[in-house]
């Protein structure tokens, strides 16, 4: 039997909230406990609040698991806390001024824009930007390309799934 600190998704009053807790494994390496509350930094010396720390720096590399009754499953990103808003036309068509585009919210922030532009010489494509890091040490507001070959709900997906890869890197 063992233990290591382990990031524990928490869901209260519908939302989400992420906290560092001790998880105790049996002899199979299987999480069977945690503590009650977070795991608190502290120890007899500096050295050991370091290694603590080292500890809990390390966890962030580990999959987030679920707390209370879906422990000890591993917590994804709710597809629902994703939105796609319509800009401009409430259907496939552009509006009177050429105009196309959806917004992709997560949890109420932006997180990406999408326009699509029918070009005279090029055919259809999208641009994408996104409004988080997504790849490493850029800014937030990447223009991510201009995608001809793909339709707009393997567009979503992708968006989607950046955003869930920079939650799970940044916690």
């Amino acid at each position: 039997m063992s233990w290591n600190h382990r990031i524990l998704a928490h869901e209260k009053d519908g939302e989400i909230y992420l906290q560092i807790h001790e998880v105790h494994y049996d002899e199979n390496n299987i999480p069977y406990a945690y503590g009650d509350n977070s795991s608190p930094v502290g120890g007899d010396d500096i050295k050991e609040i370091k290694w603590v720390l080292n500890k809990m720096i390390r966890c962030c590399k580990q999959p987030i698991l679920c707390a209370g009754d879906k422990f000890p499953e591993e917590y994804s990103v709710s597809k629902s806390a994703f939105i796609w808003s319509n800009r401009y036309s409430n259907n496939d068509d552009k509006d009177k001024h050429g105009r196309w585009a959806r917004i992709c919210y997560f949890k109420g922030k932006m997180i990406a824009w999408v326009s699509r532009v029918d070009h005279i010489d090029y055919g259809r494509y999208y641009r994408i930007v996104d409004y988080f890091p997504s790849v490493q040490n850029d800014s937030p507001c990447l223009v991510v390309g201009m995608e001809r070959e793909k339709d707009f709900e393997t567009i979503k997906k992708e968006i989607e799934q950046r955003f869930t890869e920079f939650l799970q890197a940044v916690c």
